[in-house]
């Protein structure tokens, strides 16, 4: 053997250790691809989105109608319930029901009091209406005046009646533009013009408040100065009180009311 080849020998058994140790050292192209496509332990198949972040958006609710605050007054023609003053007639002396609700009729229909007289035929007409058709005129409840004078004489039902009312039950429904007509206590009243100590057995008409003095403006058919007449809000409420429909030979108290009229 001479020098060449054994030096062409000592190149091959190199080049062969050399591919030897690289393929122990460095893993297949097959096998690196398939280590890097096996995704790590736990880890998600899928990336899922972020979460979208949205601004927060706090809705302010509406402010409700404060009826504490607010001035209301509406138009109502007035009249006492003795138009002319003849007090001595029992239909006029008791005449209070009817009176609110000639008031309140007037104003449904946008009408004026141009004439006493025929405003007392008016309200005697009521009076002899309710003799007639049940037996009494003197004192009506909130329920039986309005089945029976609105709803039978004047044939309006566009009305309401409710019970266990509160200042703010009256301030509410003037802001909604009706009128309310409540029977009272009228000597709680204290009102200086009524023959003393004043009916016991009242109704007044409610057409306004004014929270600058906290007192309600009526149109109070029981004294011939009862147009726009105030009363403070704690005394009108203190004097709240029905009573049952009766001749006040045998009348029971019930609880508050209101007759709640709207226009058509």
């Amino acid at each position: 053997m001479n020098k060449n080849t054994i030096i062409f020998l000592a190149i091959a058994v190199m080049a062969l250790i050399a591919v030897l140790v690289g393929a122990l050292i460095w893993p297949s192209d097959g096998q690196n691809q398939t280590a890097q496509s096996q995704p790590a332990q736990g880890a998600s198949l899928e990336k899922l989105p972020s979460p979208k972040l949205e601004a927060s958006v706090t809705l302010k609710p509406p402010t409700p109608t404060n009826p504490k605050t607010e001035y209301v007054l509406m138009s109502v023609p007035f009249t006492a319930q003795a138009p002319l003053g003849n007090w001595g007639d029992l239909r006029q002396e008791d005449g209070c029901e009817e009176a609110s609700a000639l008031m309140a009729m007037y104003w449904v229909y946008d009408k004026i009091f141009s004439n006493p007289i025929d405003t007392e035929k008016e309200i005697i007409a009521i009076s002899d209406y309710e003799l007639k058709m049940y037996g009494v005129y003197e004192d009506t409840s909130a329920e039986d005046t309005a089945k029976r004078i609105f709803g039978g004489y004047f044939h309006y039902n566009n009305i309401a009646v409710r019970h266990n009312i509160s200042s703010d039950d009256i301030k509410s429904e003037l802001l909604k533009g009706n009128l309310v007509i409540v029977p009272v206590n009228g000597q709680k009243l204290r009102n200086p013009y009524y023959q003393q100590p004043g009916p016991l057995h009242h109704n007044i008409v409610i057409k306004g408040y004014d929270p600058a003095t906290k007192e309600f403006i009526t149109n109070d058919p029981g004294t011939r100065h009862g147009e726009s007449y105030k009363y403070a809000e704690s005394v009108l409420i203190d004097a709240l009180q029905d009573y049952s429909t009766s001749s006040q030979a045998s009348v029971s108290y019930k609880t508050t009311s209101m007759i709640i009229v709207s226009k058509k």
